[in-house]
């Protein structure tokens, strides 16, 4: 690809991130070989073969591997995530797990059985302020940095893609710690979500920061007044917030709809046609990843 028609490129996915007035991501992402011309792993009797491996890690069943997954399931750290993880995007998919399996056979003759999940029921308690600061202030400095929080945040179950976001919006000051009245408001967060167990008789609450705060409300107007985009209370990924309808997908329906009130100057069909890349007239979230990685 041509210096012009990168820059082309960016500039159209830089369309998207507008919308957001989000700052544009770096990073080309190099493409991940098919498994379709790869030959069949062969397990030997009694071993777990190569799709059964994989399911044991996914243990949510999404699809891919994070790296929580991996390191659980296979007890890897994030140098060797990484050597799994060929196209950097965060995840392992299918391709790239058989391609690490496959490998593994050929230099140790057996692929290490996956661990799998164990089932625990328990919840972790309910916690004062200073119970959770006692309990996650590893380094003893009176506050949580983002380690500390993140892993106070899996604790209680929330999971491994609303922690980051759910951090950044309980740091007011944004000094990537949690002080004082910041660890105030994450022992108030937490309490909701063990809400039901104390209150049976209420509806389980969501343990996301998408189904927390990514309702899609829609403004009121008064009559005659022009129309405007409907309100996402956030924080959630950019994904969410373009994908208005939560079809999925990224649509020229979802584009029409955020420049109700300011229309840009671009053609939102255009745009989109330049990241759909598999042609079905949709971005999805893998496009969207790779068009702000472009």
């Amino acid at each position: 690809m041509s210096a012009g028609e990168r820059r082309l490129l960016r500039y159209r996915s830089m369309w998207l991130v507008v919308l957001l007035a989000q700052a544009p991501l770096e990073g080309a992402l190099p493409t991940v070989p098919s498994m379709q011309d790869a030959p069949p792993s062969q397990a030997r009797e009694g071993e777990l073969d190569e799709q059964q491996c994989f399911e044991i890690c996914d243990r949510n069943a999404d699809g891919w591997i994070s790296y929580a997954e991996a390191r659980d399931a296979l007890a890897i750290d994030r140098g060797e995530f990484r050597v799994y993880d060929r196209d950097r995007d965060g995840r392992v998919d299918r391709d790239e797990f058989g391609l690490r399996y496959r490998e593994t056979l050929e230099r140790q003759g057996a692929f290490p059985p996956p661990k799998p999940a164990v089932k625990d029921s328990t919840v972790a308690p309910k916690r004062s302020p200073t119970q959770l600061r006692v309990a996650y202030d590893k380094n003893g400095d009176g506050a949580l940095d983002a380690f500390e929080a993140q892993a106070c945040l899996a604790d209680y179950g929330i999971e491994d893609i609303a922690q980051v976001p759910l951090f950044h919006q309980l740091d007011a000051d944004r000094n990537l710690r949690l002080y004082g009245a910041e660890i105030d408001a994450l022992a108030a967060a937490l309490a909701l979500i063990l809400a039901p167990g104390l209150q049976p008789s209420l509806p389980p609450l969501e343990r996301s920061v998408a189904g927390l705060f990514g309702k899609v409300v829609e403004r009121e107007r008064p009559t005659g007044a022009p129309p405007e985009p409907p309100q996402i209370a956030g924080p959630v990924p950019m994904f969410l917030r373009l994908d208005v309808d939560r079809d999925g997908a990224i649509t020229v329906a979802d584009a029409t709809r955020l420049q109700q009130h300011q229309p840009l100057a671009l053609r939102a069909s255009s745009v989109l046609a330049a990241l759909d890349r598999n042609g079905d007239g949709r971005v999805d979230a893998v496009e969207f990843e790779l068009a702000l990685g472009s």
